[in-house]
């Protein structure tokens, strides 16, 4: 399925000017289809025709200006981003600009900051959303539980309710497929919702050589499973969200911090008694271009199957900071950054502690990191459609018919 093109609906008098625009947009790699208007009329008829998704704007235009095109917009497409895109503008002007409520400004001789203006901002909206998400899932889950013991049909509406919203943030087969290619996730609910999550995103890091364009990933384990572990799971992936869109982030480590920060705080907001619920998170950035990972833990591991020099499939465990994120952590907890050079053929994996403490096999115990290493050391060979067949009828096989303990989560990515 084609990606959806941004729609851009761009005010300017000056052909030249708006040909360079879309040249940069274009050279950026960014899919957008984009209207051009002159005139404060055309303007009008734009909003009533057209839904943008993005409105840039000159701000000396032909009978108005960007402050009056900008107070259309909050009358008419309230919810559209609006980025002032000029010549030149006093610094007075432009933080005016920006108290009124326009999401950036950007210079005309800059025009490198727009494509990654738009991906911050449209970043931001999307974090907003997902937190009217969080807030209205939070709304419902409180509400069924005060009728739980009379209401126990309208508790499982709910929990499916909640499933239907995890679900739709969850990233599907299809979305993961297009950032990795060759990949595969085993993903077992202890209960119908989950307090292991996994998440995606892309971001760019600018450094002092080049834009690094990352991929991220993360595989988090948060306190409990079922309802509470869920409403968890979605808290945590927007502070994930908010913390990889930070520009003074530059590595997993300082994501973690960030969110070991902001989780307590949010929690403990409005309670006397301190809620001491956390989690425990893998987190990865790629950057496919050098093949260089970025992985820092909060007690999860990374492990690499990688041939040594014999040709022989071996483990390479790199170790996460033994703390988990909120719970007893102290404030001001560093987590360790590890910089893996990968090489083509390498297989990551991250895992949940509900994968290696099921209990099962012949005497009904934890099954264990050595065993999973020597399943997953045995179908490494395989293709990844293979050996997620091959991981996932050991792991049933495992269990039994004994209860499951947890959430289980498992993901497999191969480097291209």
């Amino acid at each position: 399925m084609p990606e959806k093109k941004l729609e851009i609906l761009y005010i300017e008098d000056s052909p030249d000017d708006a040909m360079l625009v879309e040249f940069a947009l274009k050279k950026s790699g960014l899919l957008f289809n984009m209207l051009i208007v002159s005139s404060e009329k055309e303007f009008v008829k734009a909003l009533t025709d057209y839904t943008p998704d993005l409105i840039l704007s000159d701000h000396s235009l032909p009978g108005f200006n960007s402050m009056e095109a900008y107070k259309i917009t909050r009358k008419q497409k309230p919810e559209t981003p609006f980025v002032l895109l000029t010549g030149t503008v006093s610094e007075e002007f432009a933080v005016d600009c920006l108290l009124a409520g326009m999401d950036d400004y950007i210079l005309k001789s800059n025009l490198i900051r727009l494509p990654s203006s738009i991906d911050r901002i449209l970043s931001k909206r999307k974090t907003e959303e997902e937190k009217h998400v969080i807030e209205h899932l939070l709304e419902e889950l409180q509400a069924t539980h005060r009728q739980v013991e009379i209401k126990n049909k309208e508790i499982m509406d709910s929990i499916n309710y909640a499933k239907r919203l995890q679900d739709a943030i969850l990233p599907n087969d299809r979305i993961f497929d297009k950032f990795f290619q060759k990949d595969f996730i085993i993903y077992h609910p202890r209960d119908v919702v989950s307090g292991d999550f996994y998440w995606l995103a892309r971001t760019t890091v600018v450094t002092d050589d080049r834009n690094m364009p990352l991929k991220i990933l993360a595989a988090f384990d948060c306190t409990g499973h079922g309802i509470p572990g869920a409403f968890m799971s979605l808290l945590s992936s927007v502070l994930l969200n908010d913390a990889v869109k930070n520009s003074r982030m530059n590595f997993p480590s300082e994501a973690l911090a960030y969110l070991n920060q902001k989780l307590p705080a949010i929690l403990n907001r409005n309670n006397v008694e301190k809620i001491a619920d956390g989690m425990d998170i893998a987190l990865c950035a790629f950057d496919l271009f050098t093949r260089t990972l970025y992985f820092s833990g909060a007690n999860r591991p990374l492990w690499i199957v990688r041939k040594n020099a014999e040709g022989i499939l071996t483990i390479l465990e790199y170790k996460g900071t033994k703390a988990s994120i909120g719970a007893y952590t102290p404030f001001d907890q560093i987590f360790e950054n590890h910089i893996i050079q990968m090489k083509t053929g390498d297989r990551v994996f991250m895992f949940t502690d509900g994968v290696t403490d099921q209990f099962g096999g012949p005497i009904g115990k934890k099954m264990g990191r050595k065993k999973l290493k020597e399943m997953i050391l045995h179908s490494s060979a395989m293709e990844m459609t293979k050996q997620k067949k091959y991981l996932l009828k050991n792991l049933m096989e495992w269990k039994g018919n004994l209860e499951q303990v947890d959430d289980m989560l498992l993901i497999g990515i191969e480097i291209s």
